[in-house]
């Protein structure tokens, strides 16, 4: 059965449901469109910045798997979520002091090879571009390579210990003796291998799947 709205909003994160809901209620306000880019750049960066927090809290209590299925799934609603603001850059420039020179003159002066008058000289004024839906997009790209990897070890990761023993034996061995002689690599413990990885993929993906259908 389809979820209704407010039952989908029921399964967010609550700090995501109130950024949205603030960001909603502020556009509806009227304000103006640089203001509002303000507020809205801010609000985004924030919340992705909780969403990341709240997943290493989900994988602290529960598996690092979970903590990235959370972030990949909220972050997806995120993104979803402000495509209606066409018109909403989430971006703003800012002004900030350029002070990178000020470690090589405190250096000069430390070893007498400039006066400390150095320091009288005004640092540099520069633009700083803040774009928080940017942000989100770099984040929520390394959130589902880090669910993958997650993904993939935890359902093939006696079929990886099985390879890093065989090949380690292929190349130590001092002899012709085949691998299948190796307890480890008996057909029959091989097969129980392959039975194990299956189950464990048939096991945990429906779970993951439906939760990541239901963003």
């Amino acid at each position: 059965n389809a979820i209704s709205g407010n039952e989908a909003w029921a399964t967010w994160y609550a700090p995501l449901h109130r950024t949205l809901m603030t960001l909603s209620k502020l556009y509806l306000a009227g304000l103006s469109l640089d203001i509002f880019e303000g507020l809205a750049q801010e609000a985004v960066a924030v919340c992705t910045r909780v969403l990341v927090a709240g997943a290493q809290h989900v994988a602290t209590r529960r598996s690092r798997l979970d903590g990235a299925l959370f972030l990949v799934r909220h972050l997806l609603i995120l993104r979803e979520q402000l495509t209606p603001f066409v018109e909403v850059d989430f971006a703003i420039t800012e002004k900030a002091l350029d002070v990178s020179h000020l470690r090589h003159v405190i250096t000069d002066i430390l070893t007498r090879k400039t006066s400390i008058w150095t320091l009288m000289q005004p640092p540099r004024m520069l633009d700083v571009r803040l774009d928080s839906k940017r942000e989100l997009e770099r984040t929520l790209r390394r959130a589902i390579e880090a669910f993958i990897m997650q993904a993939t070890r935890a359902t093939v990761a006696p079929l990886l210990a099985y390879q890093t023993r065989a090949t380690a034996f292929v190349n130590a061995r001092s002899s012709d003796a085949a691998l299948s002689t190796q307890s480890f690599a008996a057909p029959d413990t091989v097969a129980r291998l392959v039975t194990q990885v299956h189950d464990a993929v048939a096991l945990d993906a429906p779970p993951h799947a439906a939760a990541a259908a239901d963003a």
